[in-house]
């Protein structure tokens, strides 16, 4: 959908001359292809080595993952510290793994999160799968902008050829400003939390994938004489 908005403004110039300016809005629509989620994994434990061989497995298991996208991971284990009668005492280790993960298969999204829940198994260890969300590759997202923006100065052009020959002056394009009204960032179609204890053998639940809306605004300045 295509929506023109004309806020026309005609300044005058010296021998019969004058601008026109005015806005047009170009709509377009996208449809979320990337489900993404971020994992994490907290163990204790009375030994560094310990809640780093515990971490590692899980690691492991994610390095291997070739059916996933893996980003933004990190690694590590340190030393755990309370506060007990006025004092700072150690107790034990704390290690930490999170990666951000995502595919454009959610069949393989999920079932990726079903083994890694299975890898559990201790009370010292605490998983963690954020909400699943549906996200717009940016890539795609740019190449759709900048068709638009295409589109738009075409549009310009064809306008002031057709603005030439109905007002039987020479009209051309002197200035176009061109503002997008679109984050992919910012878009998140999401699921609850998901726990170890929720998903027994029940498909983990996917959430609503809507296309999203995507518009920009191209402000003209057209020069007659």
């Amino acid at each position: 959908m295509k929506k023109l908005i004309l806020s026309t403004v005609v300044a005058s110039l010296p021998l019969f001359a004058y601008e026109v300016h005015f806005n047009k809005t170009f709509k377009d629509s996208l449809e979320p292809n990337i489900l993404a989620t971020k994992i994490s994994v907290q163990i204790k434990a009375k030994s560094e080595s310990i809640a780093s061989n515990r971490l590692e497995k899980f690691n492991d298991f994610i390095k291997k993952s070739n059916d996933i996208k893996k980003s933004n991971g990190s690694f590590y284990v340190r030393s755990n510290f309370i506060y007990d009668e006025n004092k700072t005492k150690q107790d034990g280790y704390v290690g930490r793994l999170s990666y951000d993960i995502s595919s454009k298969d959610s069949k393989k999204i999920t079932s990726f999160i079903k083994k890694f829940l299975s890898i559990k198994e201790d009370k010292s260890t605490s998983v963690n799968i954020s909400n699943l969300s549906w996200k717009i590759d940016e890539n795609i997202s740019n190449e759709k902008i900048e068709k638009m923006r295409l589109d738009a100065i075409k549009w310009a052009v064809n306008y002031s050829n057709n603005l030439s020959n109905d007002l039987k002056k020479e009209c051309k394009v002197k200035n176009i400003d061109i503002n997008s009204y679109y984050n992919p960032n910012v878009y998140r179609a999401s699921t609850k939390l998901i726990l170890k204890e929720n998903i027994s053998n029940d498909a983990i639940p996917i959430p609503d994938n809507n296309s999203k809306d995507i518009k920009i605004t191209a402000n003209y300045s057209l020069e007659c004489n």
